[in-house]
């Protein structure tokens, strides 16, 4: 589940239930809000930062220091947005491209070899990153032609924190309007969250059902659901295979088990955890093939009616109707006259 909130409203105890937090254009973290990103992003938890022109990088590079992967220098613009001029002549420059993607990175592995979608976004603006020392610990994902990171990764403990020199929105960049935006934003969160491209039934749509496993002496397991309630499977409730299967996925977002053992002992099980997500697939814009339709389908069933075809009358209905007023209108006329 997805929840928005101003800074102001976040506080230190709402992040336990999270698993990946986004910074977007965020002017300048508080001091408790910082501290307790250190926690949750060492415990294992997940940051997506973005800038924009409310950032102040002076105040992130003080507070966000143990978490930035390279510190904020100063925003640079590239080319005037299209449509703008810059003062009194035409800012004609070309805008910043992406320079080509390194498909031996995990998160970019699925991307197209050259990457299309990627490759052809602009960008017109962005923040230029301070050096910083070569680490194990730091990547660079993605750069500019210019040489300049675009997207660079750092981990933290147990969890990991991504950085975007630019803008999630169209105000630096048209990178939202490109194909390779989603699956970008996809794939890292994905890697924040720590799920890797083997596990890709980890992740559900609503209403699909997941199957469950007892291992060893483990006596009930517990699954804890988005809005805070827990469903509960006890070991007599398993079949022969000692797996049950869970089925109520009616809401969006992480779904976290757990298995009680015979002394009462709580052991996570974050291998059988999983994502709900919403089910786009009557959402896609894309032309359905003919033999797919739901009335060829049908037609094409042994003993099948064929399909009903509805026919329009209001077309019919207006003619009367119009003739009705003119035949209303001659008669008035006539009237008149007589």
């Amino acid at each position: 589940m997805v929840t928005v909130k101003l800074p102001d409203d976040v506080s230190p105890e709402s992040l336990a239930n999270t698993t990946l937090v986004a910074l977007l254009n965020l002017a300048q973290p508080s001091e408790a809000l910082a501290a307790a990103l250190v926690r949750f992003v060492s415990a294992g938890g997940g940051l997506f930062i973005s800038v924009g022109d409310r950032v102040d990088a002076t105040v992130w590079n003080q507070r966000m220091a143990k978490l930035l992967p390279q510190p904020l220098g100063l925003p640079r613009t590239a080319s005037a947005l299209p449509g703008q001029h810059a003062g009194e002549i035409v800012d004609d420059r070309p805008a910043e491209r992406l320079a080509p993607i390194d498909r031996n990175h995990p998160l970019l592995a699925s991307f197209p070899e050259h990457g299309e979608g990627l490759v052809s976004a602009r960008f017109f603006k962005y923040m230029l990153l301070d050096p910083a020392p070569e680490s194990p610990e730091r990547s660079v994902i993605l750069h500019y032609e210019s040489g300049a990171p675009a997207l660079v990764e750092k981990q933290v403990g147990k969890g990991r924190v991504m950085l975007l020199s630019t803008t999630v929105d169209r105000e630096w960049t048209d990178l939202p309007i490109r194909a390779g935006f989603l699956p970008l934003v996809r794939e890292a969160a994905r890697r924040l969250v720590g799920v890797t491209g083997d596990e890709e039934t980890a992740s559900l749509r609503a209403g699909e059902a997941r199957s469950l496993a007892f291992a060893g002496d483990e006596q009930r397991l517990e699954v804890s659901r988005p809005d805070g309630s827990v469903w509960v499977a006890r070991r007599e409730q398993a079949n022969s295979a000692r797996t049950v299967l869970y089925s109520e996925t009616d809401r969006l977002g992480t779904y976290h088990v757990r298995a009680v053992g015979p002394d009462g002992t709580v052991t996570a099980r974050p291998e059988q955890d999983f994502v709900v997500n919403l089910d786009t697939r009557e959402s896609n814009p894309a032309r359905l093939d003919p033999a797919l339709r739901p009335d060829r389908i049908a037609a094409a069933s042994p003993g099948a009616k064929p399909p009903k075809h509805r026919v329009e009358l209001w077309h019919t209905l207006a003619a009367v109707m119009i003739g009705l007023l003119l035949c209303e209108s001659a008669l008035t006329l006539r009237r008149r006259r007589v």
